[in-house]
């Protein structure tokens, strides 16, 4: 559980014991540097060693849970819907209380800042790591902000030269250069990807009203097939002689139908039947 201040505590002893009394640590001793004052020349003062320490130890925790800290606090909230409130209403409530300031700062802890974490991690200290093996001056972030750096104490026997790291500055800068290519090429990839999903989406959109459309289409069909049926039904069901709906429908003998009261009224009136 406190596994993080655990090793942050360990590592405040080491160069508590080490760098902050004046000694050499593990790593300095095997290889015979010491550190000097860039600007002097001379071995570092005790605040000056306090504030390396400081730097290099305490400074990255405090950052990485200030930084936790800060995502948590600026995380939006979860509304609840209460009856006879809408959300939509509370959430644009909450907007106008909040400056524009404090949504722009909460986008990019939100949005940016474990980015820009992810890169200095990686990239970041690889360069500057690059950087001390091309010119060998300040071998960490810590060392370059106190103004710190490393000399070679051993004496050199006749025809020994020392040796240079430029090697593994020029793979560094390798592998920094593939990692920009790798991630050029994924973030082309996701912008296809994304379009993808974009034209997806519109042939989707499109697709629903073609199938809304056409159902329109089939309902009025239908619609206009009932008319036509009723239309037919209504003409068969009427009389052709009054042209309304036959009451007490009688048929003659040629199988005509009509109104009892209006075939009757036509057989008294003339002798042959109704054409």
């Amino acid at each position: 559980m406190y596994q993080t201040e655990v090793e942050v505590f360990s590592d405040l002893c080491y160069y508590s014991l080490t760098t902050l009394l004046g000694t050499q640590t593990l790593g300095e001793e095997y290889c015979d540097i010491v550190q000097i004052m860039s600007s002097t020349s001379t071995f570092p003062s005790l605040p000056r060693r306090s504030a390396l320490v400081f730097w290099h130890v305490l400074v990255p925790y405090l950052y990485s849970k200030g930084s936790q800290e800060l995502r948590k606090r600026t995380r939006p909230q979860q509304h609840q819907h209460r009856p006879g409130h809408r959300l939509d209403v509370n959430l644009s409530e909450d907007l106008k209380k909040e400056p524009s300031q404090a949504m722009i700062l909460k986008g990019f802890v939100q949005n940016w800042l474990p980015t820009l974490q992810t890169f200095f991690k990686t990239h970041g200290h690889s360069a500057h790591l690059a950087v001390f093996y091309f010119f060998g001056a300040y071998y960490s972030f810590s060392k370059r902000v106190t103004g710190i750096r490393y000399i070679f104490n051993r004496k050199l026997s006749p025809g020994e030269e020392r040796s240079g790291y430029e090697v593994l500055g020029v793979l560094i800068v390798i592998q920094l250069a593939i990692h920009f290519y790798q991630w050029r090429r994924q973030v082309a990839v996701e912008a296809q990807e994304k379009k993808a999903a974009e034209l997806l989406a519109v042939g989707n959109i499109l697709g629903e009203k073609a199938a809304v459309v056409e159902e329109e289409e089939e309902e009025k069909e239908e619609m206009e097939d009932d008319i036509t049926q009723t239309t037919a039904e209504i003409n068969v069901r009427k009389c052709t002689l009054c042209l309304d709906p036959r009451t007490n429908t009688t048929a003659t003998p040629c199988g005509h139908l009509f109104c009892w009261t209006c075939i009757r009224e036509w057989c008294q009136n003339k002798a042959s039947g109704p054409q």
